[in-house]
């Protein structure tokens, strides 16, 4: 694995483990989370070396 590897990766670990990207900052109803906005993609971004 390659450094350049490791930081993608590590930069998507930490996007998933911000206790903040879980918390609804609008009290709207139809209000997601990051990660439900995100939907993954930042973790498929990192495994296909997508920068």
């Amino acid at each position: 694995m390659t450094t350049k590897e490791n930081q993608r990766y590590k930069q998507a670990l930490e996007f998933y483990a911000d206790e903040g990207n879980y918390v609804l900052w609008n009290s709207m109803v139809n209000s997601q989370t990051e990660i439900e906005k995100d939907k993954g993609k930042k973790a498929r971004q990192s495994l296909r070396g997508d920068e």
